[in-house]
């Protein structure tokens, strides 16, 4: 299957949207990411979003990224 979208939960308090197995948490500046992206929110409340030309939601929209096991990462 494949997908045209990125997928975003709300929240880790979310259901929808948020993967069982995800290894990382990626948190967005939406408000910065908003001006430049276009989001939507699906039915079942999954944000989703086609990304930049090339399909990407880039870093200069990351305000933190957190392993599922609270380690911060740097990704600058």
């Amino acid at each position: 299957m494949k997908r045209n979208h990125i997928h975003f939960a709300k929240g880790l308090n979310f259901i929808n949207g948020l993967r069982q197995s995800a290894e990382l948490f990626i948190y967005i500046n939406f408000e910065k990411a908003k001006k430049d992206l276009i989001f939507l929110e699906s039915e079942n409340g999954v944000i989703l979003c086609t990304g930049n030309l090339k399909g990407f939601v880039e870093t200069k929209y990351f305000l933190r990224v957190i392993t599922k096991y609270g380690q911060a990462l740097s990704f600058d």
